[in-house]
């Protein structure tokens, strides 16, 4: 057995920190020790005698800054060197690997961008929903770096899923269902059995002898229908049956993937907050509304700040007439905003009136939760029926004006 290390920092090059994913890294070393406590700016990881352990020094943005072994043998460091070695620097290849997502349309054609990722149909033998109305399942296939370690590989396929079905179902308007982070699992039946009860079920789609980590891009089914942007973020009734997407989707994809990492962060969490308002209306019209709106919110600039208290400064541009408080400039740069980037709501005067009001008391406890919540059947309140176009209109303009800021957001020539 090697000699017993002192307390002393581990250089970067020794456990390979500058050339790997740290949260790849973390995850390698920690399956080593069992145990783990978490600080301020340190996590100890050790073993369950607590004899043995790493300190693990990281930094604000969550970048690890410093390791410091106590306790371990130098050949208990080398193998922790070695998996990290094998696992996530030695033979990083090229790789296809796809996983299967659920949309709002069926999926019949095949979209290819620049090589890079791809969404086709499932096979004929996967399940498909019969009507046209439901969860539709589809392949997402798309490239990365295969490591030897499975779990890498999974995890890996998984983040880019996070990073590209926001944006596709945010340029699109076709609803791309957010993948699960964790399990789910709800009580539900089986409509085929005898005497149906109800069961405990986990909650997902799996299509049975799909290779996930090493694959290839479908060619063999015809690519998707494409129509003019104008129509089919326009008039078109109905973009999802069948499935179609705009003749500059690829433009749009390309324009977000070039924008600065700052502004990037901004558009990936204007999409992320119109998916989680889709896919939250059916249990609560009043968290899709605040949802939805807080995606137009994550696209405007934010006011200065106090260097003192980190407050925003809220500069009174003008005092209401009745109630003489002042008038906030957050509030105005948000009507700007929707304003420039939703042409069409200079004619939805009733929309563009209560879109931040509405937002703003359900944000902050001020009014009731939409009717919708408490009364989920239309004809028991006919206004319900309002709030009902309500909602679907203002997806429409969140839509339109995530796909406006990106088209008008200036990027620089490299």
């Amino acid at each position: 057995m090697g000699t017993t290390q002192s307390t002393q920092l581990l250089n970067h090059d020794f456990l390979f920190l500058d050339q790997v994913d740290h949260a790849e890294w973390y995850r390698i070393v920690s399956s080593h020790f069992p145990m783990r406590r978490l600080t301020s700016n340190c996590l100890l990881t050790f073993k369950p005698d607590k004899s043995r352990l790493l300190m693990i020094e990281f930094d604000h943005p969550h970048r690890i800054s410093s390791v410091t072994p106590v306790g371990l043998t130098a050949d208990e460091l080398e193998t922790i060197q070695r998996d990290i070695k094998d696992k996530l620097v030695d033979n990083q290849q090229d790789a296809i690997g796809q996983t299967v997502l659920l949309s709002g349309a069926r999926i019949e054609g095949r979209f290819l961008y620049k090589q890079d990722f791809q969404i086709v149909p499932t096979p004929q033998r996967a399940p498909q929903v019969e009507h046209a109305f439901g969860e539709h399942p589809y392949m997402l296939q798309l490239r990365y770096k295969r490591s030897s370690d499975e779990l890498t590989n999974r995890l890996r396929i998984q983040k880019r899923v996070f990073e590209l079905v926001p944006i596709m179902n945010g340029i699109s308007r076709t609803p791309f269902l957010l993948p699960a982070k964790y399990t789910i699992f709800r009580w539900g039946t089986l409509p085929t059995a005898d005497n149906p009860t109800p069961e405990w079920f986990q909650v997902g789609y799996k299509a049975e002898g799909l290779e996930l980590t090493n694959t290839v891009f479908d060619q063999s089914n015809p690519r998707v229908m494409r129509i003019a942007r104008e129509e089919y973020y326009g008039n078109y009734a109905n973009p999802n049956f069948p499935f179609v997407l705009p003749d500059n989707f690829e433009l749009l994809l390309e324009k977000a993937f070039s924008l600065p990492h700052d502004v990037y962060q901004k558009l990936h969490r204007a999409c992320m907050w119109l998916a989680m308002g889709r896919e939250i209306w059916r249990i609560s019209a009043a968290a899709a509304f605040v949802g939805v709106v807080s995606a137009l919110e994550s696209l405007i600039d934010r006011p200065e700040k106090c260097s003192e208290c980190e407050q925003s400064l809220t500069e009174a541009l003008e005092k209401c007439p009745k109630c003489q408080q002042p008038k906030y400039k957050i509030t105005k740069s948000f009507m700007t905003f929707i304003e420039t980037y939703i042409p069409r709501i200079a004619q939805k005067r009733e929309l563009k009136k209560c879109i931040y009001k509405v937002r703003s008391g359900l944000a902050h406890g001020l009014v009731d939760p939409l009717m919708g919540d408490n009364a989920p059947w239309i004809f028991e309140h006919p206004e319900l029926a309002e709030q009902e176009w309500l909602q679907q209109e203002l997806f429409d303009c969140a839509s339109e004006a995530i796909v406006n800021w990106l088209q008008s957001y200036p990027v620089k020539a490299k």
